[in-house]
């Protein structure tokens, strides 16, 4: 079965370009996907997501990918399809489509698992019957071991602290706001009012998610390039990986 949500794109998605923001188009994919696990029942009838509430689990986003082929603004009427593609074990894969009346201005795909009492990793299987569907293709298919190169060299770009407002009901950095974190840390995306300054967004971003960042938890963001590639690490203050990403960036 696929999930398909219309939304029209708010003035509060865009960016000081006015161009609807990467942390936006995720949402957008992200709130279609809950839809649709909030549709979802187990076979006692039972809704999915309750039966996952009373065993205290919760699925936890391993690996985002999305490509952004053509920008949106405040007050487009768009059309968001998610689905599930097969289940693999202790990962399922799930995808992404955002349409702009007939144009493919979007796609995504991401590698989810879920977790038992905030440490437990348990098989997906019973979760995805209701929402698997095969009858359509993604042009972006997840990436399940993403490495940066070797040999590149970080700089360090400055930090951020997850406060209450950047959290969801895990406690952690929400997913959706890792673009708006990592984006703001990028040289050409800092905005300098009255100049002649190009407008950029992020055409792909491809995150790998390997470990929370709870409330009160200080980052340390890296960057380095490599061809066309801004890479991103974000670092706990811990010492542990948070993330590492890879992003593209267009002039509109």
């Amino acid at each position: 079965m696929k999930q398909i949500a219309d939304f029209t794109v708010s003035v509060h998605d865009e960016d000081a370009f006015c161009n609807m923001k990467a942390s936006a188009v995720l949402r957008k994919m992200q709130e279609c996907a809950n839809m649709q696990l909030q549709s979802c029942h187990m076979p006692s009838g039972q809704r999915t997501v309750d039966e996952m509430a009373s065993k205290n689990r919760a699925f936890i986003l391993c690996k985002m990918c999305m490509k952004i082929y053509s920008v949106m603004h405040a007050y487009d009427r768009i059309r968001v399809e998610s689905w599930v593609h097969g289940e693999k074990g202790v990962t399922i894969d799930r995808y992404y489509k955002i349409f702009r009346e007939n144009e493919l201005v979007a796609e995504g795909s991401s590698v989810w698992a879920i977790i038992e009492n905030a440490s437990r990793i348990i098989r997906v299987a019973e979760y995805a019957d209701d929402s698997t569907h095969d009858d359509d293709t993604c042009n972006i298919e997840p990436i399940k071991h993403f490495k940066a190169p070797a040999d590149l060299e970080y700089e360090y770009m400055g930090e951020k602290t997850v406060l209450y407002s950047d959290i969801d009901f895990n406690g952690h950095l929400n997913n959706t706001n890792y673009p708006d974190m990592l984006m703001s840390f990028i040289p050409e995306m800092k905005y300098e009012r009255g100049t002649e300054q190009k407008a950029m967004y992020a055409d792909s971003m491809l995150i790998n998610f390997v470990s929370e960042a709870p409330l009160g938890c200080t980052v340390k963001v890296y960057m380095s390039r490599q061809d066309e590639y801004v890479y991103m690490r974000t670092v706990r203050d811990d010492g542990k990986v948070n993330t590492e990403a890879r992003i593209t960036l267009k002039s509109v």
